[in-house]
C-alpha cells in the first residue's frame, strides 16, 4: 500500500511539472507573436487598410490609417486601449498641405475629430474665429466739387475711422458650414476750404425761377467764404457661409449700409450780413448679398487670395436743404424716396500663421456703390424754390484702401 501511494504521488508531481512548462511555453509564444506584429506595423513604410489594422479581436480600441497612401516621416502616436502606442503615419500630401483652419487659411495640424476617425479637413478643429483689421479707406471722386468760385477743396484722405476698421466674428458648425458677422466703420471723411478777398468772393449759385440775385446777396461779392464737406460710412453684414476643400468659401447674407454726406457754405459780406447754405443727404440701404473667397497656399504658414461680394439694395434716401441770406430764410426743403442701389466689393489678401490659433492678415479693398445720393449729385448751382424738393440718387460712391489685422481661431 505504501508503495502504491508513493508511486501515485510521484506521478501527480510529474504531471504538474509538465503542465507548468506547457503554460509557460504558451505564454512566451503569445508574447513573442504580439511583439512581432507591432514591430512589423511600426516599421512598415506602406499604408494599411483600416480593417487590416483593427485590434477589435483583442478588445482594444483601434484607429485606422489612410488606405493606399504613401506615408511621411512625420508621425503621430495614437494610444490604443492597451496603452501601447501605434504609429499613425500622415500622408505626405496632407502633412505638407496648408489649410484654412477656419475662415481664411492656416496650416494642417493632423488633428482628430471626436470618435477616433481621422479627419484630414483642416477646418474641422476650429469652432470660432474673430478678427480685427485696421482698414484705411478713402472716399474717391467729386474732387472738383466746390460752391465757391475759383476755390477747390482738398481731396478726401485715407481714414482709419473713429473706431478703426473692420471686425469679423464667425462660427463653424463643422468642416463645411458656418455663419459670420462683419462690421466695417464708422468712417468719417472731411475736407474744406477758406477763401478771403474782401468784396471779391463769389459763390457758384445761379438764381432761377423765383429766386432772385437779391435773395442771395450775401453770397455775391462777399468778403470771405468757408465751406466744409463731410462723408460718413458704416456697414453691417450677417452671412451664411460654406467651405469647399478649405480653399473656396461661398456665402449668402444680408447687408445694411449707412452712408451720409453733409455740406455747409458760410459767407460774410460787410454792410449786408452773413449767409448760410446747408445740405444733408442720407442713404440707408439694405438688401441681400452674395460673395466668394478663393485662396492659394504659399507655404506651410502663408496663403493669399481674392474675395468679392455683390449686393442689391433698397435704398431709403433723404435730402435736406437750407439757405439763409442776411438772416432771412430762402430755402428749407426736404425729400425722401426708396430707390434701387447696389454694391460691388473686391479685395486681395494674404495671411501668415504665427501659431495655429493666431494669424496676421493684410490686404487691399475696393467698394463701388451705384445708386447712392450724394451732395454733388443734387446740382445745387441752379437755385430755385424747388431746390431740394426731389432727391437725386443716380450718383455713385467709390471707396478703396489697405488693411492690416490679426485673427484668432479657437
Amino acid at each position: 500500500m505504501r508503495k502504491i501511494l508513493t508511486t501515485t504521488k510521484s506521478g501527480l508531481s510529474a504531471i504538474a511539472a509538465v503542465g507548468r512548462r506547457t503554460c509557460l511555453a504558451a505564454m512566451l509564444a503569445t508574447s513573442l507573436s504580439a511583439i512581432s506584429t507591432e514591430f512589423a506595423i511600426a516599421q512598415s513604410p506602406f499604408g494599411a487598410t483600416q480593417s487590416s489594422m483593427s485590434l477589435a479581436d483583442t478588445g482594444n480600441q483601434s484607429y485606422g490609417l489612410v488606405s493606399g497612401a504613401a506615408m511621411s516621416d512625420e508621425s503621430e502616436s495614437l494610444i490604443t486601449g492597451s496603452g501601447r502606442p501605434i504609429q499613425n503615419k500622415v500622408p505626405a500630401t496632407l502633412a505638407s498641405m496648408p489649410s484654412v483652419g477656419g475662415p481664411d487659411g492656416g496650416y494642417y495640424d493632423g488633428g482628430m475629430v471626436s470618435g477616433g476617425a481621422p479627419c484630414y479637413t483642416p477646418g474641422c478643429d476650429v469652432s470660432w474665429y474673430v478678427g480685427y483689421e485696421a482698414l484705411w479707406l478713402r472716399r474717391e471722386g467729386d474732387e472738383n466739387f466746390s460752391l465757391t468760385q475759383f476755390t477747390r477743396m482738398q481731396e478726401f484722405d485715407y481714414e482709419l475711422g473713429e473706431f478703426g476698421g473692420r471686425i469679423t466674428a464667425g462660427r463653424l458648425f463643422d468642416c463645411t458650414n458656418g455663419v459670420e458677422g462683419v462690421y466695417t466703420g464708422p468712417y468719417k471723411w472731411r475736407r474744406g476750404s477758406t477763401r478771403t478777398d474782401p468784396g471779391n468772393v463769389d459763390s457758384r449759385f445761379f438764381p432761377n425761377n423765383g429766386i432772385t440775385a437779391a435773395d442771395i446777396d450775401s453770397f455775391t461779392d462777399a468778403d470771405a467764404q468757408v465751406q466744409t464737406y463731410e462723408a460718413k460710412f458704416s456697414s453691417y453684414e450677417i452671412n451664411r457661409t460654406w467651405w469647399t476643400w478649405d480653399v473656396l468659401q461661398t456665402m449668402v447674407g444680408l447687408r445694411y449700409i449707412d452712408y451720409e454726406e453733409d455740406y455747409a457754405l458760410s459767407t460774410a459780406k460787410g454792410g449786408v450780413g452773413n449767409g448760410l447754405f446747408q445740405s444733408n443727404v442720407n442713404n440707408s440701404a439694405i438688401g441681400p448679398q452674395i460673395g466668394a473667397l478663393l485662396m492659394r497656399p504659399a507655404s506651410l504658414r502663408a496663403n493669399y487670395g481674392v474675395r468679392g461680394k455683390a449686393a442689391v439694395f433698397a435704398n431709403f434716401d433723404e435730402v435736406n436743404t437750407f439757405l439763409s441770406d442776411a438772416g432771412a430764410t430762402r430755402l428749407f426743403n426736404n425729400d425722401n424716396a426708396v430707390d434701387l442701389a447696389g454694391l460691388i466689393e473686391m479685395g486681395i489678401f494674404a495671411n501668415y500663421q504665427i501659431v495655429p490659433s493666431v494669424r496676421l492678415t493684410a490686404g487691399y479693398e475696393f467698394m463701388y456703390l451705384p445708386g447712392f445720393a450724394t451732395v454733388p449729385g443734387q446740382n445745387y448751382t441752379l437755385l430755385s424754390p424747388n431746390t431740394g424738393t426731389s432727391v437725386e440718387n443716380d450718383d455713385e460712391v467709390f471707396l478703396h484702401g489697405g488693411s492690416l489685422g490679426v485673427q484668432i481661431l479657437y
